[in-house]
């Protein structure tokens, strides 16, 4: 009777064709899920810069027509993207893509709309972990504490006024949760000083 031996140099080969052909998978099932994911990203943000802005404030599209800067303005804020809007090609204004670590739980991303003629369009929460049932209220879904960021014009708002109603400022607060919108208003009117100085740069 004979004996079958394995060829160990097969062997070798087959294994190395199979670990080859699983890296290759891997590699291309995480391009086609990364692009998915930017694809998924990029109709968010658009749907986002909509809500945010007057319809009539714009022609181009702030989602491509974009700055990247990634400057941090304060100890808190850091600056991530300007999403220029223009009309007839001159630049209106911008919705700044910031980063604020001074939330409850961690850092909290906001858009906010501001245009060159002083007004603040409105502000879009991104990101955040703030605690369930308290800090969470600032999402849009679960309250409209951020609608009062809308239409405001920034000349009217003495620095005083940035602060919530029990700190003597002009903006509601959440219930049990002073931190998060503390940290919001502050990232706001940070990014408008900010944005105030910084204007011409932005076109």
């Amino acid at each position: 009777m004979l004996e079958y031996k394995a060829n160990p140099h097969k062997s070798g080969l087959r294994l190395s064709l199979g670990v080859a052909t699983a890296v290759v998978v891997t590699a291309l099932v995480f391009a086609i899920t990364k692009q998915q994911r930017e694809t998924t990203k990029q109709r968010l943000l658009s749907r986002q810069l909509t809500a945010l802005l007057p319809t009539d404030a714009y022609d181009n599209n702030p989602a491509i027509d974009s700055i990247q800067l990634n400057k941090e303005i304060s100890n808190n804020l850091l600056v991530n993207q300007a999403y220029l809007y223009k009309k007839a090609n001159t630049t209106q204004g911008a919705v700044l893509h910031v980063t604020t670590s001074q939330g409850y739980s961690g850092d909290i991303e906001l858009l906010i709309a501001l245009s060159q003629h002083n007004w603040i369009h409105g502000v879009a929460l991104v990101a955040h972990s703030e605690t369930p049932g308290l800090g969470d209220k600032i999402e849009q879904g679960r309250s409209d504490w951020l609608m009062q960021l809308r239409n405001l014009k920034t000349e009217s708002l003495p620095a005083s006024a940035w602060a919530v109603k029990k700190e003597g400022g002009q903006f509601d607060q959440i219930t049990g949760a002073t931190i998060t919108p503390r940290a919001v208003i502050n990232a706001v009117s940070d990014t408008i000083n900010w944005y105030s100085l910084n204007v011409q740069s932005l076109q």
